[in-house]
């Protein structure tokens, strides 16, 4: 069995990583705890088959993706914010935003596990300040929508939206915007609009 991620008592993570080849190179700890990751693709880069998860040169994980990819495209950001970078492999691409193929580090089952719920979402982005996952999507020029999700043991929890329209009357350039929030218990939906000039 693979031994846990070491953690040393510093768990700053270092920005520092290296691509070659088809492998990642990253320094995850200043303990010098050492994550590297091979991305195993078909010929044509169409096909993620497999990404071996190594710890100081050792195998700590093999995952058997197959999945589709549009380009070689790879993040490692922490999504789930627990100090540990989780992997994202660009799945498609389009004016709605962009979509990962998602494994977050689960650390009580001491491996990287596909996330289904974050690899459905289209723009997908992160706000690292609040410690939020933001479903940035765009419907067409007019219409704009962000919804915001929190992850608690590594699953999504919906906090707060926000939807926008925009269009032209009369001359005037109208923006329709409808927040929906928690009030207590029970989520709000609050819609106004108004003129832009």
């Amino acid at each position: 069995a693979a031994s846990q991620i070491k953690k040393g008592k510093s768990r700053k993570v270092v920005k520092s990583c290296n691509f070659i080849n088809d492998s990642l190179f990253f320094d995850s700890y200043k303990d010098s705890s050492k994550l590297s990751y091979k991305f195993n693709f078909t010929s044509d880069s169409t096909l993620l088959k497999s990404i071996i998860v190594y710890q100081d040169g050792k195998v700590f994980q093999k995952i058997i993706a197959n999945k589709k990819v549009y380009v070689k495209n790879i993040r490692l950001s922490d999504w789930n914010f627990d100090g540990i970078k989780d992997i994202s492999v660009l799945n498609e691409l389009g004016s709605g935003g962009l979509s990962y193929w998602v494994w977050l580090y689960d650390s009580k089952k001491n491996k990287f596990v596909y996330s289904d719920a974050l690899s459905k979402i289209w723009g997908l982005e992160m706000d690292s300040i609040s410690k939020y996952i933001v479903h940035h999507f765009r419907a067409g020029a007019p219409e704009e929508s962000w919804d915001t999700f929190k992850i608690v043991n590594n699953k999504l929890y919906f906090v707060k939206g926000l939807y926008q329209h925009r269009w032209s009357n009369d001359g005037n350039d109208w923006v329709y915007h409808e927040r929906v929030f928690k009030k207590g218990r029970n989520f709000v939906s609050v819609e106004d609009s108004f003129i832009v000039k």
